[in-house]
């Protein structure tokens, strides 16, 4: 769960690094998402929310794991028929979806590689049930740590200063996010485990492309599906 000031700041800390509509573009001309089921995993303030409902889903399923988003996603998307707003887990879940997109990073959010191990699996089982697309943003922390340790200031406003640091563990990355909020001295940290690509490219009817989201390469938007035959 996230603390209380993540998203009261959360657009401004990433909304500079980020083009939310492009990012939808790009997942659009991949696979098209009018009048598709889509499950969207880890909606947040609801960025790319707001754009996957531009392409004119037939419903969009958005999962939140964290009480407080899906608050604020009630809130913004109030009387809106082709959306659900989920509390749960979606590396739990086991619906059919004609296409399942997680941002942010999210699935590799956990120091354990176990857990992202489950995560990868729960997706390649539900790619083969249901013939669905996946399209998940993954960051290289192999190219990440290249840097091997980087600290910058990511937000100020004159009385609140956010500042974000990275560091190498034996699991990955660790992002920290630290500073100062109402006179509050504020800290939260992120663990990214490294992708096992070794698990899709064990999969003799699995496919994935990776498509750079960033100038770096450093963030990447791999696209799983079932091999074409």
């Amino acid at each position: 769960m996230h603390p209380r000031w993540y998203y009261k700041l959360y657009d401004e800390l990433f909304g500079w690094s980020r083009d939310y509509s492009k990012e939808i573009e790009i997942i659009d001309k991949i696979v098209s998402l009018k009048n598709k089921i889509i499950e969207e995993i880890g909606s947040g303030t609801g960025k790319h929310t707001e754009e996957l409902l531009n392409k004119s889903p037939l419903i969009l399923n958005a999962i939140d794991y964290d009480r407080q988003a899906i608050d604020l996603l009630k809130i913004k998307f109030a009387h809106l028929r082709n959306l659900n707003i989920v509390l749960e887990d979606g590396f739990k879940r086991n619906e059919f979806a004609n296409i399942i997109i997680c941002l942010y990073s999210i699935i590799q959010q956990t120091e354990e590689e176990s857990i992202l191990i489950k995560r990868v699996e729960n997706l390649i089982h539900r790619i083969d049930v249901y013939a669905c697309d996946v399209l998940i943003e993954v960051i290289d922390t192999e190219l990440h740590n290249s840097k091997k340790y980087c600290s910058y200031n990511i937000y100020e406003d004159g009385e609140n200063s956010i500042n974000l640091e990275s560091i190498e563990t034996e699991y990955g990355t660790l992002l920290r996010y630290y500073g100062s909020i109402n006179n509050l001295n504020v800290e939260y940290k992120v663990p990214l485990c490294r992708f096992p690509f070794t698990l899709l490219d064990s999969k003799t009817n699995i496919s994935y492309d990776s498509i750079p989201l960033s100038k770096s390469n450093r963030k990447k938007l791999l696209h799983i599906y079932k091999k074409r035959y």
